[in-house]
């Protein structure tokens, strides 16, 4: 009969414990058959003949690519982050009721529209209900808010496949996240390579706000007043910086280098929008503003005009920051550094990025000086100091 099971007289291929197995039995007189069956696939019957064709073994095989596809930055440094999720069926047969699981990052929320996402504790799921053919792919967007102490930073957020309608051949749904993560990589295999291909990150990097810039009074301690149409805060020539992660002083730093300013100062005057001086009397007598920032830097060029002259141009990179305090007492001492954070805190904020400021060093004096106007986005502001107390808008510094 030539039946995989009971014919024992030829031989019948057979899978063992997944092994392509032959049994040879020759047989007594007469029982000459002794051909070879290589059928390396049962039929579901267990009958192998020469007329039979094996079945093709279907497949159920999904995987999952995310990516960021848009920012938008907040005056307060907080951004939403659009991300794309595309799920790939690159099984043989249909996926449906396929449930996504996204690991929320630190500081971040749903945001609007949810596009059917459910918040859960630190994870949001979605299911896709499909069906997805195979070949096929669909995509799902997602909405996060990132807070504003994200900002200047990259951000990673995961997202994976929690549970679906198959068994697949290389990566297992779950909510753990716990799996080697290559960015971006669909075919990858667990037991032979290092990235579980249902399981995907998406790195959302910084990006600089955009905003108003601020207009209003700034109060005077000694007048007990605010001085209005207020637009810039001069620091000119009364502070001192100190560039870590650059130098030494003097000697050319190549393009791209990334250093962090450290600056302190004291406020000695006012501008309006024009620019001109507005009056501020009694300043820095009894009574004084400061500043102090920490701002991450990049090299954008170095020239050497003549000899012994350097001159280098920065920009800001995101993540820059800023306090300035009022201090009824007037204790700041440029030299020592001391005197500069200890006072009521008045505003703080963010310093925008790709703003430029260039720095100039004469090796005939040993000397060196910078200037800049930096826009900040204000996060606080001390309504008794500062009015209005106008987030959305960004302080000239």
């Amino acid at each position: 009969s030539n039946h995989a099971i009971s014919d024992t007289i030829d031989s019948d291929a057979l899978l063992v414990n997944g092994t392509p197995t032959i049994r040879y039995t020759t047989g007594g007189p007469g029982q000459n058959n002794h051909g070879l069956d290589f059928g390396f696939f049962q039929p579901p019957t267990g009958q192998v003949d020469m007329l039979n064709t094996a079945p093709l073994q279907q497949e159920y095989d999904l995987a999952l690519r995310k990516r960021v596809i848009n920012q938008t930055a907040n005056p307060d440094g907080s951004r939403v982050a659009t991300y794309a999720i595309e799920i790939f069926n690159q099984g043989d047969v249909a996926a449906s009721n396929i449930e996504l699981v996204d690991y929320l990052p630190a500081n971040a929320t749903l945001g609007t529209p949810t596009n059917g996402w459910i918040a859960s504790g630190s994870n949001l799921s979605l299911t896709v209900l499909g069906p997805i053919a195979p070949g096929d792919s669909t995509t799902v967007d997602l909405l996060l808010n990132i807070g504003a102490t994200a900002a200047g930073r990259w951000v990673t957020n995961t997202a994976e496949i929690a549970v679906d309608d198959g068994d697949d051949i290389d990566s297992t749904p779950d909510t753990t996240n716990n799996d080697a993560l290559v960015d971006d990589v669909i075919n990858d295999n667990p037991t032979t390579g290092t990235d579980e291909d249902d399981h995907d990150i998406a790195v959302a990097p910084p990006i600089c706000p955009v905003a108003t810039i601020w207009n209003g009074g700034v109060y005077n301690d000694n007048q007990g007043a605010f001085v209005t149409n207020v637009e810039g805060l001069d620091w000119s020539s009364a502070g001192s910086g100190v560039f870590e992660g650059i130098g030494p002083i003097g000697t050319s730093a190549p393009t791209g280098t990334q250093f962090t300013l450290r600056y302190q100062a004291v406020l000695v005057g006012l501008t309006d929008p024009s620019g001109n001086a507005v009056l501020f009397n009694g300043l820095n007598m009894g009574f004084e503003y400061t500043i102090v920032a920490e701002i991450p830097m990049i090299v954008v060029d170095s020239q050497a005009p003549i000899p012994g002259l350097l001159v280098q141009a920065f920009a800001t990179l995101p993540g820059g920051q800023f306090q300035i305090y009022i201090d009824a007492s007037q204790n700041q001492t440029v030299a020592s550094g001391f005197g500069f954070d200890d006072g009521i805190l008045v505003a703080s904020g963010y310093v925008d990025c790709n703003q430029s400021s260039t720095f100039l060093y004469n090796s005939s004096t040993s000397g060196g000086n910078g200037a800049f106007i930096f826009n900040a986005p204000l996060t606080y502001v001390n309504p008794a100091y500062i009015d209005p107390t106008d987030k959305l808008a960004e302080f000239r510094l």
